[in-house]
């Protein structure tokens, strides 16, 4: 089974610890989210986008913006705040291959991008979880921290891996 979760901060990133169940009325404790810079690294806002039966996704049109959208579920809002506590761990933990990517000119600017497909149809393509950069350099532009919320109501969060797996990509370019 993919990790899906983490608080806990053990290893060069965030490792991930477990499912997190996100359907049947779940709320995001309260949590309320918002743009926030810690340690040099600025998560700037979040985007939604709720896939619904097999009808076409058009963005940017379709796509609900902000961290706290009123028209996101109630689950797309609590994978939504799960996404943030994992990024601001990372964010906090300041990792050493991080900080280097920044410093070699990488954008520190994040976004939340949240896949909502509890209400699609089964023929729809799905989109996993994961770290990348929108734009081709990584100095402009931002990261987009991609979670995914299934009709099962699991909420896939970035794996410790796959973070690092973009920002060796992201190094690698950038050292040339």
């Amino acid at each position: 089974m993919r990790p899906t979760f983490a608080f806990t901060l053990t290893s060069l990133l965030v490792t991930i610890l477990a499912v997190v169940p996100c359907a049947q009325g779940a709320t995001a404790t309260g949590l309320q989210m918002a743009p926030v810079t810690r340690n040099g690294y600025e998560l700037a806002d979040a985007q939604y986008m709720s896939f619904i039966g097999d009808t076409s996704f058009h963005y940017p049109d379709d796509v609900l913006w902000g961290f706290n959208n009123p028209s996101a579920s109630t689950p797309a809002k609590t994978c939504a705040a799960s996404a943030y506590q994992q990024l601001l761990g990372l964010f906090d933990q300041n990792a050493p291959l991080l900080r280097e990517v920044v410093r070699l000119g990488a954008t520190p600017r994040f976004y939340l991008w949240i896949n909502d497909y509890t209400a699609s149809s089964g023929n729809r393509e799905i989109r996993h979880a994961g770290l990348w950069h929108w734009g081709s350099d990584y100095t402009t532009n931002e990261w987009e921290w991609e979670v995914s919320l299934f009709k099962s109501g699991v909420c896939e969060l970035p794996t410790s891996a796959e973070v690092q797996t973009a920002l060796h990509t992201a190094y690698n370019v950038l050292q040339r």
